[in-house]
């Protein structure tokens, strides 16, 4: 479902740098938005983070503005399986205008995080959802 960035180049990696504790390596993981994923419902479930990774900062980058019929403000919100806001509000990204939108958050991945939004009716509208985050090196 996702595109992937980062890895380790060894056949048999047993720590990404020199300190003795050092056992996460940064990933990046990218999800798109538009109108064939988001339309259908209002909860896009995102179950391939790998568990126990750490997501240090999400970025929303709206590259076509969202719009609907009827068009009004949108809302894209993530949260973690429970529902609980700890990563990214809907007050802190606009998908109705064009730009990046980042916030920094420092959540263990422990279940399913969800893409909550009102954007089931899309005319038009493009995004990549991109999440950054400590993959346990095993």
């Amino acid at each position: 479902m996702a595109q992937r960035y980062g890895g380790l180049s060894l056949p048999n990696p047993t720590r990404t740098s020199n300190l003795s504790n050092d056992s996460r390596f940064l990933s990046i993981h990218d999800y798109v938005l538009n109108s064939s994923v988001l339309s259908g419902g209002t909860t896009l479930t995102i179950s391939d983070l790998p568990q126990g990774a750490i997501i240090i900062r999400i970025d929303i980058r709206v590259s076509t503005a969202f719009t609907t019929n009827p068009d009004s403000q949108h809302n894209i919100k993530v949260t973690n399986a429970a529902g609980t806001t700890i990563l990214m509000d809907n007050e802190w990204n606009d998908p109705n205008v064009v730009g990046n939108y980042s916030t920094e958050c420092y959540h263990t991945i422990s279940g399913n995080i969800k893409v909550t939004h009102d954007l089931s009716a899309l005319t038009a509208g493009s995004a990549v959802l991109r999440f950054h985050l400590y993959e346990i090196n095993s």
